[in-house]
């Protein structure tokens, strides 16, 4: 966003104002084509064209991706408009738009196909153990096996490094495991996905794309890593992870159909008892 902003004050005419179209309006930019970009612009498309070019960019998709990262990160809206004697309903408005900007990105870069790859996968799986480092993921790793375990589905999570390699050396044909980083880089993750995989079982990660986790996994489930967060900011890396096993569950869920109706009645009348 400063590089945006720069050539937004600094860049040459058609850059600049295609660079002003963006900082103004940064969810539209994540998701026009370039050709809507250049008409909000007022220039022609090869204008939009160079300035991906100026900030590095391979193309339109790349800086799109870029944008997305941004949305989801809060960047625009969070980073350094804060100020220390913010009222608690302005830090509330912000807290809440950053949540709601981070879905709104989320929902751009998860890929349908993807997702419906997990599912099947996970609705077949004979047992599933999630792993995962870090207080964001290990808020996801603690929600995740009661979701399936109420499917029918034997399912538990590791946030401890020995004993995820341990688990994981249990695996075979028919279970797997499912990797949360959001950064993707935690050695101890990648190697006990690893070590699952050399076992023959099957592996999903949810993760940054293109990190060293989603290159280890069978299957990687991707969204833009948060990086740089405003220290007084909640991790909203945790919130993508934990609506994408929301997603797959209740998928996973209908999937399976009679089976887990079933075994939520039984959960919810053995809870009625105590």
């Amino acid at each position: 966003m400063d590089a945006l902003r720069d050539v937004a004050s600094n860049g040459r005419k058609a850059e600049r104002r295609v660079a002003q179209a963006i900082v103004e309006d940064v969810g539209f930019a994540a998701r026009a084509s370039i050709g809507e970009i250049a008409r909000r612009a007022q220039v022609s498309e090869p204008s939009v064209t160079r300035l991906c070019r100026t900030l590095g960019c391979t193309g339109m998709r790349d800086l799109k991706l870029r944008l997305a990262g941004a949305l989801y990160s809060g960047v625009p809206y969070l980073q350094d408009i804060v100020p220390t004697d913010d009222d608690v309903a302005g830090v509330k408005r912000k807290v809440i738009v950053g949540f709601s900007n981070t879905i709104d990105a989320v929902d751009r870069a998860l890929d349908a196909a993807t997702l419906g790859a997990a599912v099947r996968m996970l609705a077949e799986a004979k047992s599933i153990v999630f792993i995962g480092l870090g207080p964001g993921s290990a808020t996801v790793v603690a929600d995740a096996p009661l979701r399936f375990i109420r499917l029918g589905i034997a399912a538990n999570g590791h946030i401890d490094p020995q004993q995820q390699r341990i688990a994981a050396a249990t695996l075979g044909p028919g279970d797997v495991i499912v990797a949360i980083s959001n950064t993707g880089k935690s050695a101890d993750v990648v190697t006990a996905t690893g070590i699952a995989r050399s076992h023959g079982a099957r592996s999903i990660a949810i993760t940054a794309p293109q990190s060293p986790l989603a290159r280890a996994a069978e299957l990687a489930i991707t969204v833009p890593v948060v990086e740089d967060m405003n220290m007084y900011f909640p991790s909203y890396s945790r919130i993508p992870h934990l609506m994408i096993m929301d997603i797959i569950a209740t998928a996973v869920g209908l999937r399976r159909g009679h089976a887990a109706i079933e075994n939520v009645r039984r959960i919810k009348a053995a809870l009625r008892q105590r």
